[in-house]
């Protein structure tokens, strides 16, 4: 196993920043690109938008809101990153949604998966090879699962990739060896942390002053506003004088960095992601260093900057909580935020259950396969590979950031797998450390004999046949990846295959003589990942079969030009490359189309006149409410309402599901089917209609 070299030469710096470019080229194009091209999925990313914008329309970023009442299901962090770029769009304006909503909306996401990648790479440097950071990083950016909620203006992704980044970003200060860890304890911060961490602070504690519910009518200082003035420009002032002092006696921006990311990471969802990883973390000092006594791991845990560390990570994470804690204002179901977010949404979720989906350790086991393709069928023999190497934990650099890998995907893996309430979003950071442990297997693959090459290769390919097949003819498993809409029990109508994009085969017939047809969400899978998977195999056996050990510039830049199996790791890399682009912009494009409400609302602003209002008939899928702009009447099942509202003279729009249409025709009565237009059925999940 080839270790890390530290310090680095010049050569290797050079070959690292090369490699780092390499890294960010690839997730960046497959992050990056049309990310606003289409409108926020149904129902998350337009309920979570549409609560940033009630944000900008009430000025009002402390307490979440949601059409008449509290939103008190998530925490704040993904509102405050996009309320204010959604206020410079004028989104909060009267008029239609403008151009970009979509863009800002997903741009944090977007940033914090990038970053996830990038430091990935960063810290698994350290530990390992060029080649096993690299590729480590590479699997991450090429999985499915990692690129759609990316992609998501959702609060999965910033929870997540804060949370990764923060266990990444402890590794040298407590894994390294003792010289490194001492330097690390020794070094100031820098201006740009401290920058960041003023920034996470010093707005925070401004909007507490200036819309905390508490300084409602206490006027100590002469009036509300003069007291809310003073208490924000009291609490600025101390925020920067904090900030001083750190600059003067904090050390250690790495545990620093960490704190910080772990604190905005529970202020994206809750404590679940420090809670894991201080646990992963405890577990895994404890398996490297236990063997020589509970000092030595004391020795380890502890760090002279812990206490700065701690203090920045109450700084940051701890005041909106405390505010939403007194806050006495209530939600749509009548439940305080703590009664809504810790009781339920919290440690509901984790106990009881709330509403979702049920299953054991199976379910994850089918949601990672659709969403780890093609290195799927790596992940077992990565994750075996890595326990075997827990009995030499402390023996090397490289094995102390295996186990960690190790013990990070297993405990995640089984943490969510015991949860009572699932959500295939759920196992998400499950595949930052499986992502460790793949690249590092195909680390040492490269270097293998060809019979060790053909077998991991061989049932890598197998696995991943039959998890592309499974999708090809279940093509709504992508998509389940980060909506709501499960096919386990929801109507067929919203992905029906048969009929849905279909292409035609010139030449070709069915059984019973009509043309050959196939869903295009059926073959786009299917034939990007054929290309996935025979593409190792082909330039494995090519380069074989030539005995060269010459290679291009991809080669040079993942380290195996020399190896034995260069032709497999390439042809991996660009495979997966491939498959998760064509999953980002082909599959994922063509689904938008279905999940979103956004052109049914851009029809109905060009086709209406004057006021004539938008009429959401048995719809609960928040699009309706984010691009109308909270203007569309909602009317749920009692046909005397839908009546009375379009009872008035000239025409309304009203927006159904397909499969309902027939029921709003009966609500209306006699004569329905002469009074109903369908005006727009872009969607196969939705109608717009005119009830003259």
């Amino acid at each position: 196993m080839a270790d890390a070299v530290d310090p680095l030469d010049d050569n290797d710096a050079r070959r690292d920043r090369w490699a780092l470019l390499l890294v960010v080229g690839v997730a960046a194009g497959v992050i990056l690109p049309l990310l606003g091209a289409t409108g926020f999925f149904d129902p998350w990313e337009t309920n979570y938008a549409e609560v940033a914008r009630q944000m900008v329309v009430r000025d009002d970023y402390l307490y979440p809101f949601w059409k008449d009442a509290h939103f008190f299901s998530k925490p704040i962090l993904l509102f405050w990153l996009t309320a204010p770029l959604y206020r410079l769009l004028g989104a909060g304006d009267p008029g239609p949604m403008p151009a970009g909503v979509e863009l800002v909306g997903r741009l944090p996401s977007a940033l914090i998966g990038l970053a996830t990648v990038v430091v990935l790479f960063v810290v698994a440097r350290r530990f390992w090879s060029r080649r096993a950071a690299t590729l480590s990083a590479l699997v991450l950016a090429t999985s499915p699962y990692w690129a759609f909620l990316s992609r998501q203006a959702i609060t999965d992704m910033p929870y997540v990739g804060l949370s990764s980044i923060g266990l990444l970003l402890v590794l040298p200060t407590l894994l390294g060896d003792d010289d490194e860890r001492e330097r690390h304890g020794r070094q100031r911060l820098p201006w740009w942390l401290l920058g960041l961490v003023a920034f996470c602070v010093v707005p925070q504690l401004w909007e507490i002053a200036r819309s905390g519910a508490f300084l409602n009518r206490v006027d100590v200082i002469g009036s509300e506003r003069t007291t809310r003035l003073v208490v924000g420009v009291v609490g600025v002032v101390a925020a920067f004088g904090f900030v001083a002092v750190l600059r003067r006696r904090g050390r250690d921006p790495w545990l620093v960095g960490s704190a910080l990311c772990f604190a905005l990471s529970v202020l994206a969802k809750g404590p679940v992601g420090l809670a894991l990883s201080g646990l992963v973390l405890v577990v895994s000092v404890g398996l490297v260093y236990g063997g020589d006594g509970p000092t030595r791991v004391w020795q380890v845990l502890w760090r002279p900057g812990l206490l700065w560390a701690t203090a920045v990570f109450l700084l940051v994470a701890v005041p909106w909580p405390l505010v939403m804690l007194a806050y006495d204002g209530l939600d749509e179901a009548r439940k305080t935020w703590f009664d809504r977010f810790i009781r339920y949404d919290l440690l509901g979720r984790v106990g009881a259950g709330v509403h979702g989906d049920r299953g054991g350790i199976e379910y994850y086991v089918r949601v990672l396969g659709f969403g780890m393709v093609p290195w799927i069928g790596l992940v077992p023999i990565a994750v075996v590979d890595g326990l075997n190497g827990l009995r030499t934990a402390a023996s090397s650099r490289e094995e102390r950031l295996l186990a960690v890998a190790s013990v990070w995907a297993c405990g995640t893996f089984l943490f969510f797998s015991l949860t009572t309430t699932k959500f295939h979003h759920y196992a998400l950071p499950f595949v930052v450390p499986a992502a460790l442990l793949v690249g590092h297997l195909l680390h040492r693959v490269a270097d293998a004999a060809p019979r060790a090459q053909l077998v991991v290769g061989g049932f890598a390919v197998i696995v991943g046949a039959i998890v592309l097949r499974e999708l090809s003819s279940s093509p709504w498993e992508w998509p389940d990846l980060f909506t709501y809409h499960y096919k386990g029990y929801k109507p067929e109508y919203y992905f029906p295959v048969e009929r849905l994009d279909l292409i035609e085969f010139a030449g070709a017939t069915g059984s019973k003589g009509q043309a050959l047809t196939m869903s295009a969400f059926s073959l786009l899978p299917a034939v990007a990942g054929a290309l996935a998977l025979a593409l190792p195999v082909v330039l494995g056996l090519w380069q074989w079969g030539r005995g060269s050990r010459t290679g291009g510039v991809l080669a040079d830049l993942l380290d195996v030009k020399a190896s034995v199996g260069r032709g497999f790791i390439v042809g991996a890399v660009v495979g997966a490359t491939v498959l998760s682009v064509v999953a980002v912009q082909g599959f994922m494009g063509r689904v938008s189309q279905h999940w979103t409400q956004r052109h049914l609302l851009q029809t109905w602003h060009a086709l209406r006149e004057g006021d004539q209002p938008l009429i959401a008939y048995q719809m609960d899928w928040k699009g309706e409410t984010f691009y109308s702009k909270n203007a569309e009447i909602q009317i749920k099942k009692n046909a005397a309402d839908l009546r009375l509202a379009v009872g008035r003279s000239g025409r309304e729009f009203v927006l159904v599901q397909a499969d309902r249409l027939e029921g709003l025709k009966t609500a209306l009565g006699r004569g329905a089917d002469s009074r109903v237009t369908v005006v727009d059925r872009s969607s196969a999940k939705w109608l717009l209609v005119v009830v003259d």
